[in-house]
């Protein structure tokens, strides 16, 4: 809901694959709205075009740091601080169920976050912030905490 319709926003800048950035991040949304209503894991760097023998180290590091532990890391504060009702949503690629030639370390990258959905659901359960499922497609999964509704397909 933007400002129009009577929402509010905020804007935080951090660093995805930086745990103190992401939890400053949580920190000022709770601080503002005092609960996260939704929890979104969307940040991506691409590096295709380079053949799964033609990269070296440092073009390893960064998809990983930002696709794999990003993700991860931005999940975490949602399983700590979802409100009843909330979401927590991880946004993948299609690149994981459809491997093509040149996309091998991207698609690795958003293997790893891919995996987190189920775990971190378990996670959240605690008395008031139960899983009530997840669904998990090659574009994404959706956490809901207890009391939430699943979402129309």
């Amino acid at each position: 809901m933007g400002t129009e319709e009577g929402g509010s926003t905020i804007a935080v800048r951090a660093e995805v694959s930086k745990v103190a950035e992401i939890d400053q991040l949580s920190d000022a949304a709770r601080q503002r709205y005092g609960r996260h209503d939704i929890v979104v894991a969307y940040a991506g760097i691409e590096l295709v075009g380079r053949s799964a023998t033609g990269f070296d180290e440092a073009d390893f590091d960064r998809p990983f740091e930002v696709n794999s532990r990003g993700a991860i890391i931005t999940m975490q504060p949602g399983a700590r601080d979802v409100g009843n009702g909330g979401r927590i949503i991880f946004v993948g690629s299609r690149t994981t169920a459809f491997p093509m030639p040149g996309h091998a370390l991207y698609g690795s990258s958003k293997m790893a976050p891919r995996f987190c959905p189920p775990p971190v659901a378990q996670g959240m359960q605690q008395p008031h912030r139960v899983s009530r499922g997840s669904r998990t497609t090659p574009r994404g999964a959706v956490l809901m905490a207890r009391g939430a509704r699943r979402p129309r397909r």
